[in-house]
């Protein structure tokens, strides 16, 4: 026995042993894995670097092909640096590098000239509408000015315009005196935008229907004319046809008559426009009728299907329920009759009832049946 136990302790230790071995080992391949992951997360960054940094040059290069490709087409560069660019393409180097760059930095300072001669004008042309500006401000305040004089002389009266019109008014400069001082008010000469825009809305609104007015008094206008350039239609053959009618009445009478017709004309064209609006509501309804009446046959259908279903689930609960209900009196009765005997069979031995068949009326006795 104790060589055995010896054996074991043996194998332990040896297992412990293998096992420190396999932790420690373990561990090396841990720290190797982290520098190798170190190393992986160094050399991806350096790419990413890389990468982003040879797409940056690459931009920058694009940019600096398309400014110069632009400046080409737009025809900034003349024919001696076009010369000098094509050159120092096809050579590369530094000195292509210098010539490209020259170029650019010409092509960047015509912009800036540009960019500054359009800020010059666009200052020139401000300034030009400032001074439109100020004279239509003046006009204005003219306008107002001859509005209040006016609106002054008519409150004298219409004798004392009468009397200017005549030139029995007294001097101009005089009754300017009398008037006293014409002050405009800030609100009258700067108006607010939505006012003006308000003002401007309801001219144009009612330009348009006076437009609309005139479209129809021309349309009028017209109809007017062409009915007086009628073709002749024998009116004067009334007078040997029917000489005893006045030729008045009779013209009065036939333009009565016209209008009517007209007017029945249009109550027929009327009435057949809104026939067929009655006929194609009258389509749509017999044939919503037709949908309605195909959906409700479907329902009568599943609800006279339904009941029958009812009925029919109805009659077979009441059978199963009867057969269930005979079968459970049966065995009623059954059980009984086992009772009756068993319990006949007890009272027959307890009281030595010879005869089997005075057990019934005995038990009878006892329940007073």
């Amino acid at each position: 026995m104790k060589a055995t136990r010896l054996n074991h302790l043996e194998e332990i230790v040896k297992k412990k042993i293998e096992l420190e071995k396999l932790q420690d080992k373990k561990k090396d391949l841990e720290n190797i894995a982290l520098r190798e992951n170190t190393r992986l997360e160094a050399i991806k960054e350096e790419q990413e670097r890389r990468d982003y940094k040879s797409l940056k040059n690459l931009e920058r290069i694009i940019s600096k092909a398309e400014n110069i490709d632009q400046a080409l087409k737009r025809g900034d560069l003349d024919r001696q640096n076009q010369v000098l660019l094509a050159s120092a393409l096809e050579e590369g180097g530094d000195h292509a590098e210098k010539q490209r760059k020259r170029m650019v930095d010409e092509i960047i300072a015509k912009r800036q000239r540009e960019q500054q001669q359009n800020l010059l004008d666009q200052e020139q042309k401000i300034k030009e509408l400032n001074e439109e500006r100020w004279k239509i401000l003046s006009k204005h305040e003219d306008l107002l000015k001859k509005k209040q004089i006016h609106a002054k002389l008519v409150e004298r009266g219409v004798d004392f315009l009468a009397e200017i019109e005549l030139g029995q008014a007294p001097p101009k400069e005089l009754i300017m005196q009398n008037l006293g001082k014409i002050e405009i008010s800030s609100d009258e000469m700067y108006k607010p935008t939505h006012e003006i825009l308000s003002e401007v809305s309801d001219e144009l609104n009612h330009l348009d229907a006076r437009i609309k007015a005139l479209r129809d008094q021309k349309e009028g206008t017209l109809r007017y004319i062409q009915w007086i350039n009628r073709p002749y239609n024998g009116e004067a053959d009334i007078r040997r046809e029917r000489p005893d009618l006045s030729l008045d009445t009779y013209v009065a009478m036939k333009e009565l008559v016209y209008d009517l017709v007209d007017e029945t004309w249009q109550k027929i064209a009327k009435f057949e426009s809104d026939l067929d609006i009655i006929n194609k509501n009258r389509n749509y309804y017999e044939h919503k009728s037709q949908v309605i009446e195909g959906t409700l046959d479907y329902l009568a259908i599943q609800q006279l299907m339904r009941i029958v279903t009812l009925q029919y689930v109805e009659d077979v609960v009441i059978e199963m329920t009867n057969d269930i209900a005979g079968d459970i009196l049966s065995i009623c009765k059954f059980s009984e009759n086992i009772m009756f005997k068993f319990v006949g069979a007890a009272i027959a031995k307890h009281k030595n009832i010879k005869n089997e068949e005075e057990v019934p009326n005995y038990l009878k006795s006892l329940l007073k049946l």
